[in-house]
């Protein structure tokens, strides 16, 4: 059943003006702009797909971990979305070497590849590999005093 906006426009206005999505923004937390990127590439996936092509393209360009939605339209045979979405991230990345020059897409690769050993392990570490560290770490403290290592 789809309500009316005319009934529901004021929780649009509530949701944006919302304190922890204010929050994320001015911190610069950019999950936020991956998430609408994924809700558009679901929500507009059968009545527009070019819509949702952009939505998993803004979705890839802020975050690395969405590109596995392209094995999920691929297993669903939306082909379409698939080529959409890659000539969207192929023109932006275009864009940015415009802007910005080629070396940063050149070096991407490296970067990224650093990146995937790289596990901060501080107060607020929010990686999965970072929390399981973290509760070795516990778990092999509290065996050393105990005496059960």
């Amino acid at each position: 059943m789809a309500i009316a906006l005319k009934k529901v426009w004021y929780w649009y206005v509530i949701c944006l003006g919302f304190a922890p999505f204010l929050e994320l923004i001015h911190i610069g937390q950019i999950n936020i702009i991956t998430l609408f990127g994924i809700f558009m590439l679901f929500f507009w996936m059968s009545t527009f797909p070019f819509l949702s092509a952009i939505g998993l393209g803004l979705a890839v360009i802020t975050k690395v971990s969405p590109v596995l939605f392209f094995l999920y339209l691929f297993v669903h045979r939306r082909y379409s979305i698939l080529v959409l979405a890659t000539i969207f991230i192929v023109c932006i990345t275009y864009l940015s070497a415009l802007r910005y020059g080629f070396l940063p897409v050149l070096e991407y690769p490296s970067v990224f590849q650093w990146l995937t050993v790289q596990f901060p392990m501080g107060a607020n570490s929010q990686s999965l590999v970072s929390k399981l560290a973290a509760i070795g770490n516990t778990i092999r403290s509290n065996d050393i005093i105990t005496g059960l290592h």
